[in-house]
Order: C-alpha cells, then sequence, then structure tokens
C-alpha cells in the first residue's frame, strides 16, 4: 500500500506521532500492558517499559534492564516455550513470537501475559533487536478457570446425585438379601429409629418388624454397650467400623450376648447406622468356663508339683535310714543268706530313691522354662560326646554327630536332659560291637506318612522295638526288657524326652523293628539365626 492511498487521518497520526512522543506514550499505555526493546547484539540489555513491572506488582525504579530480571519471575516451562519461539523467529520471520506465559506476582499470585514481539533486522537480514509488546490476561484466564470450576462442580454435583441414586437401587437390593441372612441386620438413624429390621431380626430378639420399625435400638432391646457410644461412634468415622460384644435383652427379658458389628453411611442424605448382630451367649458362656476350667487345671498342676516335691522329700527320709541301718548291719556278723538279703535291702532302696527321684524330675518337667532362651544343639551334642570318649573308646561304643544344627527356642538344660536320655537309651540297650549311635538334623521328611518341615533324629544299632510298644516306651517307669539282662535303670528317661519336646510345642516319633535298632525322630522350636557347625 503506498502513502497516497492511505486515508488522511492516518497519514496525519503518524505524522503527529513523529512529532509529538506523548502520543506514543498515550497508546502504549492506554492499550498495552507493556512494552520491552531487546538488543540482540548485546543480549544483556533489554528496556522494559514501567507498566510491565507494575503489572508485576513491582517498583520498576527497583529493577534493572536485564533479562534476568524478567527470567527470575517466569515459570521454568513458559520460558522453554517462549525461548523455542524466539530462536525459531530469529530464524524465520514467518514463525511468529507470540505466546501466553504466566509471572509470578509480587504478592505470590499468577499472572497470565500475551508476550508477542517482531525482529528488527539489518539489510543482510540478520535480527539486530527485538521489539515486543505485553497484554494482561488474568483476568480473562480467572474467569474461564472459575468457569471451568462452575462446570466441574456441575458435573461433580450430577455424578454425586447419580452415584446416590445408583447406591440407594443397590442398597435396596443388599437390603432384600439381608432378608436372607440368619443374623440380625438391623438400619437405624438418630431421628427416625429403625428403618430396617430383616428376618434374623425377628427370629433373635422376638419382636415382629412392625414393633422394631420407628423405635431406638438401645430403648428397644436395652442394649449396654462395652465402651460409651461417643468412642464407638468416633471408631466407625475413623476405622470404617467398630465390632465387639455388646448385651442386650429379647422380647421375652431373656439375657443375650451379641457379637455386634456397626457400621455407617449416608442414606438419602441422613447418616444411617448398620448392625450386623449375632448371638454368642453359648459361645462366650463356654469360652468363660474354658477359662475357668485351665485356671483351675493350673491351680491343680502346681499343688500336684507341690505335693510331688514334698512328698519325695518326705520318702527319702526313710530310705536313708533304712539304706544307713543296713550298710551298719553288713559290718557286722551273720549268717551268710542274711547277709544276702540285707544287700538286697540296700540294693532294693537304692532303686526306691532313684524312682522317688525321678518322679519329682518327671513332675517339675511340667512346668514351663526357659521357652524365651536358645541353646546352640552344636555345643550340647560337642559335650555328650567329650563325655563319651571320656568313659569308652569307640571300639566299644561310638557316637556320630552328623552335619550341621539350628538354635532352638528351649532351656538348654532341657535340650541336653533330651539328648542325654534318647543317646543313653541306645547304648544301654545294645549288643551290638561297636555301639553306634548317630545323631542328625533332616529337612522336609516324611513320618508315619505325614510331611515335617524338619526333624532331629537319634538313631542306634541296638536290639530295636516291636511295633506294639511304640507307643508305651514312652509311659513313665515303663521297662520292656528283664533287669537281669541289661543294666537297671528306672524306665523314666523316654517319659522325661517327650515332656519336655511336648512341652515346646513339638513332637517325638519312633521307627524300630527287632534286631534292627531304632530311630528317635523329634522337633523343637526352631530359632530365625541360623544353622550351627558340625561337631
Amino acid at each position: 500500500m503506498t502513502e497516497i492511498s492511505k486515508n488522511y487521518l492516518e497519514l496525519e497520526l503518524e505524522k503527529r506521532m513523529r512529532e509529538d512522543s506523548g502520543i506514543w506514550e498515550f497508546l502504549q499505555r492506554g492499550s498495552l500492558d507493556g512494552v520491552w526493546y531487546w538488543d540482540l547484539e548485546n543480549p544483556e540489555n533489554e528496556w522494559m517499559s514501567p507498566e510491565f513491572w507494575r503489572l508485576l506488582g513491582i517498583d520498576p525504579a527497583t529493577k534493572k534492564h536485564d533479562p534476568a530480571e524478567w527470567q527470575d519471575l517466569i515459570f521454568p516451562e513458559d520460558l522453554e516455550v517462549a525461548l523455542d519461539n524466539f530462536h525459531k523467529h530469529c530464524e524465520d520471520p514467518d514463525h511468529p513470537y507470540d505466546q501466553i506465559v504466566r509471572y509470578r506476582h509480587a504478592d505470590g499470585s499468577t499472572v497470565w501475559v500475551r508476550c508477542r514481539g517482531i525482529a528488527l533486522r539489518d539489510d543482510t537480514g540478520k535480527p539486530i533487536r527485538l521489539l515486543g509488546a505485553h497484554n494482561d490476561l488474568t483476568e480473562i484466564k480467572n474467569t474461564e478457570r472459575r468457569l471451568h470450576e462452575a462446570e466441574f462442580e456441575k458435573q461433580q454435583e450430577e455424578a454425586e446425585r447419580e452415584r446416590l441414586a445408583s447406591e440407594n437401587r443397590l442398597l435396596t437390593t443388599q437390603f432384600r438379601l439381608l432378608q436372607l441372612s440368619n443374623d440380625a441386620e438391623l438400619a437405624w438413624t438418630r431421628a427416625g429409629g429403625i428403618q430396617y429390621w430383616n428376618q434374623g431380626a425377628i427370629n433373635l430378639y422376638g419382636f415382629s418388624e412392625a414393633e422394631a420399625l420407628g423405635r431406638s435400638t438401645v430403648q428397644l432391646l436395652n442394649t449396654i454397650h462395652p465402651v460409651p457410644w461417643t468412642e464407638i461412634e468416633e471408631t466407625i468415622d475413623r476405622e470404617g467400623e467398630w465390632q465387639g460384644d455388646i448385651r442386650q435383652f429379647k422380647k421375652d427379658g431373656t439375657h443375650v450376648v451379641i457379637f455386634a458389628r456397626y457400621q455407617s453411611m449416608m442414606i438419602e442424605g441422613h447418616k444411617t447406622f448398620l448392625e450386623s448382630n449375632r448371638d454368642v451367649t453359648l459361645e462366650r458362656e463356654s469360652e468363660r468356663v474354658k477359662a475357668a476350667l485351665n485356671m483351675e487345671l493350673l491351680r491343680s498342676n502346681r499343688d500336684l508339683d507341690n505335693f510331688a516335691y514334698v512328698a519325695s522329700h518326705d520318702l527319702k527320709e526313710p530310705l536313708r535310714g533304712i539304706t544307713i541301718n543296713a550298710n551298719f548291719m553288713l559290718k557286722e556278723e551273720m549268717p551268710d543268706h542274711l547277709r544276702k538279703r540285707v544287700k538286697r535291702m540296700v540294693e532294693l532302696s537304692g532303686r526306691m530313691e532313684n524312682l522317688i527321684s525321678d518322679l519329682l524330675t518327671f513332675s517339675r518337667l511340667g512346668q514351663k522354662s526357659g521357652s524365651d532362651r536358645t541353646s546352640d544343639v552344636s555345643e550340647i551334642l560337642s559335650a555328650c560326646k567329650s563325655v563319651l570318649e571320656e568313659f569308652q573308646d569307640d571300639t566299644v561304643a561310638r557316637l556320630e554327630v552328623l552335619g550341621e544344627f539350628p538354635t532352638v527356642y528351649a532351656d538348654p538344660t532341657r535340650v541336653r536332659t533330651v539328648f542325654q536320655n534318647l543317646i543313653a537309651n541306645a547304648l544301654q540297650y545294645n549288643r551290638s560291637v561297636p555301639k553306634i549311635v548317630q545323631v542328625g538334623f533332616v529337612r522336609d521328611i516324611e513320618i508315619d506318612g505325614e510331611f515335617r518341615p524338619h526333624a532331629f533324629f537319634v538313631k542306634d544299632n541296638g536290639i530295636g522295638i516291636r511295633p506294639e510298644f511304640r507307643e508305651k516306651v514312652f509311659d513313665i517307669f515303663t521297662r520292656l526288657n528283664p533287669r537281669e539282662e541289661f543294666l537297671s535303670g528306672s524306665g523314666a528317661g523316654l517319659s522325661f524326652v517327650k515332656r519336655i519336646i511336648e512341652g515346646y510345642g513339638g513332637w517325638v516319633r519312633l521307627d524300630s523293628e527287632p534286631d534292627e535298632g531304632s530311630v528317635f525322630y523329634f522337633a523343637l522350636p526352631i530359632a530365625p539365626n541360623g544353622m550351627g557347625s558340625a561337631v
């Protein structure tokens, strides 16, 4: 377009703008929210009009004409977009430098600005300056946001109405299903009382639906809660439900213990409490009786332990007297047949004292001891092996300790008693030369058709035991062989073994055949701290 074709007013305005700088100032103040002019040859210099800084709530006098001043205020992701458009516009004049960016206002709010610019180029087309203008779009953006939020709230309200309608439809179906429940299912509100009363409630309490609806559950059933209702409601609000025993009365006045589960939900704008109640009167009475019986059993066991101790002490005193007097008699002159009988008295008195000692030991094994202690089985077996080697060489008897052993949760003294009795039993009832006893530990073993995760074992090459005696050998004072054939013993050792093992929740089994040796398998609680070393 040539200058001749322009309107005379446009030409006049251009002339006045060249002659009067006030007109330019008016235009850039009135139609723009900031003008800027950037020296691309000296990029550290950029003039920003005062209106831009005022737009951000900043005193223009506090700012230098340096791009770093505004680059600290623009959102980092928007700065990245602006710089990308800047480079593309410098390379191609047809690519617009035009974007909406966000700045941080001095009060912490967000200012939305449309930033446009044009590169001024030299004769070669090289950009040497960049002229730009800002337009404040904050109010427009805030209006858009408010409209969006209003639309979002409207959508949320519609979704909530649909959810409540769907929920009510679901509740109707659920309440129909609850009619089939054997438990008493109730729904009630503070203001309206009982709103739902199923057939299970009718069967349990004896009140018909007409008698129950609209009434308070506390008044209708004389409900007694274990804690104040406010605490129960706080638990429901915090955790979603409360459950526990409550006490109520049926229509005929019968008292019942109820296991109740309380929940709450909003139904048609009202906080509704849901109850699921089950009669546990007989269960709780059974638990009470069981607890009382356990307490009585504990007391009885303590009395028996005390009796065994006192009785064994009192019985040993006359036995010691008999033994002492018999030994004095042996120092005197007497016929051979009388001397033989006195020696027999001494022998029988000693056996009787051993039986009493074993009985006392057996009674004390019933007392829980050392359940929180651990035992290193490898160390215990090492001590057992040392004792055996001290008294017998391996041509007579040999104890073979195989592999590694775990640490167990049990008192070391009792664990030692288990292994000592099993090893002694294996050596005593044994005619082989040499007598060989093997001790080990295995995992994943099947015993008597049952899978076991682990087991200790003590294996020997002794005389073996017939199948019909595999359980009887664990009875106290049981001997299966004549005393004259094998060395004396009270027959209490294996009963000690079983009582100790079962006292720790373990088990013991015997696998044996006559003349083929025996294997005792047993389990004790394993500590989770690794395996011990082999002996």
